[in-house]
């Protein structure tokens, strides 16, 4: 003990006593993935899902080839962008031709006698109708304008015009409101049209008013037209115009007083907002979240570098597209345009489902994946229904975006239910091992009766739930938080000059020993590992003496499976050395507990100081058990029974044991400051240590790594 506490206090002298502390947070901030072995199929199940997948080489492919196609969408869509709105977008032609396929009042089809416009023409550069341009020489004018059954036709002989918009009046003739265009499609060619005797222009009987909208050239009265605009349209990386099919109201004003000018080049901010911006981000935010992973690991871990966590750099990046994509459905709302406010809307609500999957840490089994799912049902239902609503067929598009996370999502949970059979397959041998030993020890009535007394004796300790096993400090007598739990042992109290400190007087914590304030959890990896190797020492001392009042046995270091009796080296000093105790758990292993399993919270780890004791029979088991409970020196918190008769030894692959979990209350203990300190004792029989090899322990470890446990 003295030789420990020396141990302790020449770290502190140094300066390195809160090593594990520091290397926990730099696991904690994702910059050091050393302890991370968590097999790639249960990555997306972990405490820190997106980090540990970054640093994953298959992970970082994929993001790879998710960053070249974002990329080359947003490079093309900015070329498409500059093409479109250079000068012209459609042109040039000789004939312009709006047919009308509805009207406000539902008429359609054969139904259908005129255009209801009294005029009708296309924009040039200045964007002007003739009716509204300050300067009459730039401007383009028809030099004939026709109707013919429900189209109306414009004609700008020599070589055509080309055209950024279109304008039109509504009809002249009084209360005719009903027969104004409310659907339409604005055609172009440079053939010329050949009416006849005009049977050609008359509309079709149809069953609906809406045309396929797949179909971009019609023929119409012998020429070959080719369509130019619609009413409303959503735009493309590929395509810039998307037309659409939902129809519009035009004024109530008659003549050219209903004027309606539309311009197909919108402001930038329109494309920009959602088509490049989002794209782009998308794109940089997959190659710098890689490259940071990369970097990180790269970089020696001795100095503290500036790099953000890689998973941030993911969820911020996909931040921007989701707040450049809100922006625009909010400028769309702005500006009456429900079309573009649902496209962009719904884009950046289920891309936030994105970011909380990129930006999530902490333990829940299945929440990346969830938001996954989450993410492409919503995409890809939205996606649906702006296509039932703006084309009238559910399945005219897709969500190339939602199709892709719901395929990676299915991927996650194939590879996860990969794993967990995989991990099963692993240990099936040895847990068919372990149900050979135990059918062979539960078809033994006196060994079953004493199954059962084992049962009776650890039910009649009534222990709290298991979730109040916490490791907690002791309780403070000034805190303000409170109210005052009733300590342990209430012989113990403040201000006991044996077991409390000076150093507590001198800094005025009026402390209770054998009392935790289960409102202040232990959060230090260094305090949990300073109290448990102390905890370690005094925990073998009473091993000692339990072993002494039982058959027990312990390890011993003569090989793997050799076991020594205590009975037998007790008053043997050079025997009693060959003794194996126990070690502590590992820090790595700590460190990956408290990623896959506890939330990151070092409260939780209650099994670092840790020792088994050996049994012939459940005869000795028993009485040991007896010995530990009426031990006044030890607080039993918790008892895992796996010798229980109800209990499914499947999710420790047939393994069965006593574990118990107590403090060490003694005075000793107390004086030291590890009286609070919860530590494992496991109680198992002989066959099951003899079955636990150093081959079945690997195999035990693959196992858990593949399942993330």
């Amino acid at each position: 003990m003295e030789e420990l506490l020396e141990g302790l206090c020449r770290m502190s002298a140094l300066g390195i006593s809160d090593f594990l502390d520091r290397r926990f947070q730099a696991v904690r901030q994702s910059k050091d993935h050393r302890w991370d072995t968590t097999g790639i199929g249960s990555v997306a199940y972990s405490t820190h899902p997106i980090s540990s997948a970054l640093v994953r080489w298959p992970f970082q492919l994929f993001l790879l080839l998710v960053a070249a196609v974002f990329y080359r969408s947003g490079i093309m869509s900015v070329q498409v962008f500059t093409d479109s709105t250079r000068d012209y977008a459609f042109g040039p032609y000789v004939h312009y031709r709006l047919e009308t396929l509805l009207t406000r009042n539902g008429t359609f089809g054969s139904q259908l006698v005129g255009s209801g416009l009294s005029d009708f023409g296309v924009l040039g550069l200045n964007k002007c109708s003739p009716q509204g341009s300050f300067r009459p020489d730039d401007i383009l004018t028809a030099n004939v304008s026709w109707s013919a059954g429900s189209s109306i036709v414009a004609t700008y002989p020599g070589d055509g015009v080309s055209m950024t918009g279109w304008y039109m009046h509504t009809g002249n003739e009084a209360n005719s409101q009903a027969m104004d265009p409310a659907f339409y499609i604005v055609w172009g060619t440079n053939e010329t049209p050949e009416l006849g005797d005009g049977s050609c222009a008359v509309s079709k009987d149809v069953e609906k008013w809406n045309p396929n909208p797949r179909v971009d050239v019609s023929d119409w009265c012998g020429a070959r037209w080719e369509r130019v605009a619609q009413p409303t349209w959503t735009y493309g990386a590929t395509s810039f115009w998307g037309f659409q099919q939902l129809p519009v109201s035009l004024p109530l004003e008659r003549g050219s007083e209903g004027l309606v000018t539309i311009l197909l080049q919108p402001p930038w901010y329109h494309y920009v907002l959602y088509w490049i911006v989002g794209d782009i981000s998308s794109a940089f935010a997959c190659l710098l979240s890689v490259s940071t992973a990369v970097l990180t690991r790269a970089l020696p871990r001795t100095r503290d570098w500036f790099i953000p966590p890689a998973h941030w750099v993911l969820g911020i990046g996909i931040g921007v597209a989701s707040f450049s994509a809100l922006v625009h459905s909010m400028v769309s709302a702005a500006e009456g345009i429900w079309h573009h406010t649902f496209e962009t809307g719904s884009a950046a609500f289920s891309l936030s489902f994105l970011v909380a999957a990129a930006l999530f840490q902490g333990y829940n089994i299945a929440a990346v994946p969830s938001l996954f799912w989450v993410f492409a049902l919503v995409q890809n239902m939205s996606k649906q229904l702006y296509c039932l609503w703006v084309w009238h067929d559910f399945f005219y598009s897709y969500s190339t975006s939602g199709v892709s996370v719901a395929i990676l999502a299915m991927i996650i949970s194939i590879l996860r239910r990969k794993a967990i059979m995989s991990s099963g397959r692993m240990i099936k041998k040895d847990q068919l091992q372990y149900d050979v030993q135990w059918k062979s020890l539960t078809s033994n009535q006196d060994s079953l009766r004493l199954l059962r007394e084992v049962e009776e004796l650890i039910k009649s300790l009534d222990l709290p739930d298991s979730a109040t096993c916490r490791q907690c400090n002791r309780l403070r007598l000034d805190s303000s938080k409170a109210p005052r739990p009733a300590p342990s042992d209430s012989s113990l109290h403040a201000d006991d000059d044996a077991l409390l400190h000076p150093l507590f007087k001198d800094l005025g914590l009026n402390i209770v020993s054998n009392a935790h304030d289960v409102r202040s959890p232990v959060t230090s990896c260094n305090q949990l590992y300073c109290q448990a190797a102390i905890a370690n020492l005094l925990l073998i001392e009473r091993l000692k003496e339990w072993a002494g009042a039982s058959s027990s046995m312990f390890k011993s270091v003569d090989g793997p499976g050799a076991l020594i009796r205590w009975s037998d080296v007790q008053h043997n000093e050079s025997l009693r050395k060959k003794v194996k105790w126990t070690r502590m758990k590992a820090h790595g292993r700590t460190i990956e507990k408290l990623m896959r399993s506890y939330n990151d919270s070092p409260s939780r780890v209650v099994d670092i100081a840790r020792q088994c004791v050996i049994f012939d029979n459940m005869t000795d088991l028993k009485k040991c058990l007896e010995t530990i409970i009426f031990d006044e020196n030890v607080a039993i918190k918790r008892v895992k029974n796996r010798y229980s008769t109800k209990y499914d030894a499947e999710a420790t692959g047939g393994y069965r044991d006593v574990s118990i979990n107590l403090r060490l209350v003694s005075q000793q203990a107390q004086a030291l400051g590890a009286e609070l300190h919860i530590v494992e004792v496991q109680l198992l029989l002989r066959e099951y240590v003899h079955m636990k090899t150093e081959a079945g322990h690997e195999r035990y470890v693959r196992s858990r790594n593949l399942a993330g446990r």
